[in-house]
């Protein structure tokens, strides 16, 4: 009984020293644990993803955009990012249908004027929960940029870039007949008894192919229409956004400024203006001695002119201050996205990673973040860097004037409003018949697509 008994003992002792080998654990520092920096071997493995990420541009804004890709890839190994870029022409025609058909890509660029449709079509995702979550920082983003994509309190896009409107002036003429530049604060008296100065001293000496300003056809209907409607005290659009509100007093007193400065015969006449070479204006080839026009105008001019120019603010009044910073393009998250936390990593990346910043450069305008254009600045050309100062002393500036978000329709509307005004200038149309025209087809407009999405 006793040999049995120590026989069972020993059996018993084995067994367990058996058992207890076999579930050990296995050393965590092999090689086949490499890359898990949690050391935890029941770590689920990163599952790949792959992103669309559409745009349109021109050549160097494709480069540049391929390059921060790729870096974005080396950054985050298990996300592939799948380009589709074309120019502007047909771009929003594909996006459309993509949309239509569920097909859309997860990140696109999208224009300020048109974001307003897709939100209303319930066609881009709210970003505020990759905001709340710290996946998107807008930390070092001004505030004031937010609002163009912002609706009903949520924010369904990024900014890729800060744009303002600027007063280019040619420095060679001002000097010439004697006229003190324009600053910082120019109001729009400033600028009339300058154009008229200069106008008229190029007629006592002969000279009829110079003008003291271009009209105002070269900033699009924010700066040249939406911004003097501001100054007046007018609205843009009703609350809710599905009705226009510039057939108004105030609309009517934008519009006679502007035929003003042809009547007087102080800005560039719109027949001369309408037959500029492509690619130039009336400022490029010398027929006025100022021009309103987008900050990015700047490279075209440095590139173009054959005189020395300088740049300030907008003028303003005459009876609001305003003054806009605005965004260039935007980034949003399409409904279709598969990946959303993906995709907002990926436009996190490209709005706040340094070195993204510094392969972008000033593709889609100045960085929207503010540390990166810090970074930047020294490596700008001085026409460049005054350019930025510009519009730092523009953002700087209280405007007394909070600005309205898009309607669904605004590209649309734009065109039209391209259409009537130059009816009016032209003198095809009264200036009251031009705006009153200009609304009643918006209106339809946006009736016309509320009723396609109800």
């Amino acid at each position: 009984m006793v040999k049995r008994f120590l026989a069972f003992i020993v059996m018993t002792i084995l067994i367990l020293s058996l058992l207890m080998t076999g579930c050990s654990k296995p050393n965590t520092s092999s090689s086949s644990n490499k890359g898990n920096t949690s050391n935890e071997p029941n770590t689920p493995k990163q599952e790949n993803v792959t992103l669309r990420f559409a745009w349109w541009g021109g050549e160097a804004r494709h480069k540049a955009t391929m390059d921060a890709i790729k870096e974005f890839e080396k950054k985050y190994p298990y996300i592939k990012v799948q380009a589709e870029y074309s120019g502007w022409d047909g771009y929003f025609d594909k996006l459309t249908t993509q949309l239509a058909g569920g097909t859309a890509p997860d990140v696109t660029q999208i224009s300020v004027t048109n974001i307003g449709q897709f939100v209303a079509r319930k066609q881009v995702v709210s970003l505020q929960k990759y905001i709340d979550d710290k996946i998107i920082d807008i930390s070092q983003v001004p505030i004031s940029m937010l609002d163009v994509g912002k609706y009903n309190n949520e924010l369904y896009s990024i900014p890729t870039g800060i744009s303002s409107p600027i007063l280019y002036y040619n420095k060679d003429v001002f000097k010439k007949y004697g006229v003190q530049e324009p600053t910082n604060d120019w109001t729009w008296d400033d600028f009339l008894a300058a154009a008229k100065k200069i106008t008229e001293s190029a007629r006592a000496e002969g000279n009829k192919n110079l003008w003291g300003t271009a009209p105002f056809m070269w900033g699009g209907m924010d700066i040249d229409f939406q911004l003097p409607l501001y100054e007046r005290g007018g609205k843009m659009w009703n609350q809710d956004l599905t009705k226009v509100a510039f057939n108004s007093p105030e609309g009517l007193e934008v519009f006679n400024f502007d035929k003003q400065l042809q009547k007087e015969g102080i800005s560039t006449p719109i027949e001369v203006s309408a037959g500029d070479p492509p690619g130039t204006d009336d400022f490029i080839v010398g027929n006025a001695a100022m021009i309103l026009a987008v900050s990015a105008k700047v490279y075209n001019y440095e590139a173009n002119v054959k005189f020395d120019f300088g740049m300030v603010r907008r003028p303003t009044g005459p009876k609001i201050k305003v003054y806009e910073v605005a965004p260039t393009m935007l980034y949003a998250i399409t409904k279709d996205s598969k990946h959303p936390k993906e995709a907002a990593m990926l436009i996190n990346y490209i709005i706040n990673d340094m070195e993204a910043g510094k392969i972008l450069q000033l593709q889609r305008g100045l960085p929207i973040n503010k540390e990166i254009l810090d970074a930047l600045y020294p490596t700008m050309s001085a026409k460049a860097k005054e350019m930025v100062d510009v519009i730092k002393a523009t953002e700087s500036a209280h405007s007394d004037v909070k600005w309205e978000p898009s309607v669904a329709t605004g590209e649309a509307i734009e065109d039209v409003y391209d259409q009537e005004w130059e009816a009016m200038m032209f003198g095809k149309k009264t200036p009251e018949k031009a705006l009153a025209d200009w609304a009643d087809q918006s209106n339809k407009i946006l009736d016309e697509f509320y009723k396609s999405i109800n």
